[in-house]
């Protein structure tokens, strides 16, 4: 992709959860829910997004995604271990999974020129 769009395009990190009954499914758990607009049981999703923002016919791709596994999740060893989660994975915040993201990227060949999210992620700042 990188050759395809050597000038460069707009990253665009965002989160997205998917409803989800069950317990097991790991990073399932009451939290806010895209699909359904409210604090629901689901997964979510961290993602990196590419556009060219053409404005005769704009692309776009995904170019980054990582599971966000809450807190909860990350302190119960045992329930991590009965989904297949390794010790070696711990907690990371949606922001730092979205910054973790961007060199590689890069290092993919991929140049943003823009990088662009939603308030939420201003909140780590503060």
């Amino acid at each position: 992709m990188a050759d395809r769009f050597p000038q460069g395009g707009i990253g665009v990190i965002d989160a997205t959860g998917h409803a989800k009954q069950g317990e097991q499914t790991p990073g399932v758990q009451r939290q806010y829910c895209g699909e359904t607009g409210k604090i629901d049981n689901c997964v979510v999703a961290q993602h990196l997004l590419f556009s060219d923002n053409a404005a005769d016919n704009p692309f776009a791709c995904m170019l980054a995604t990582d599971l966000y596994l809450p807190q909860a999740w990350v302190q119960d060893r045992q329930r991590c271990q009965d989904a297949g989660i390794g010790r070696e994975v711990v907690y990371r915040p949606k922001w730092k999974i979205a910054v973790d993201q961007l060199p590689q990227v890069r290092a993919a060949g991929v140049k943003l020129n823009w990088v662009v999210f939603d308030e939420d992620y201003g909140y780590a700042c503060a």
